[in-house]
């Protein structure tokens, strides 16, 4: 998303009393879309990321988001596949 996202700000964070699920609230643009987002994080024992997931709205700018990146992707989607040995 480096390059995508224009003016991206951290903004709130929310931690868990266990220190193993935090919520980072973020602010962009895309294009001249503005759009709000969070970074949902769980950490395992050891400090690791074991899973994280994204939520952005509204839901224009999370279009845009998606046609930003399918642009960027649609670029170098096809070496990658064709690189990628066959199972």
């Amino acid at each position: 998303m480096v390059g995508v996202f224009e003016d991206f700000v951290y903004g709130r964070e929310f931690v868990s009393a266990d220190g193993i699920n935090v919520v980072l609230e973020f602010s962009a643009r895309v294009g001249d879309k503005e759009l709000k987002g969070i970074d949902m994080i769980r950490f395992d024992e050891q400090g690791c990321i074991v899973d994280f997931e994204v939520m952005i709205r509204p839901f224009n700018s999370l279009q845009a988001l998606g046609e930003e990146m399918g642009k960027r992707l649609g670029q170098v989607l096809p070496a990658y596949k064709a690189a990628k040995p066959a199972a």
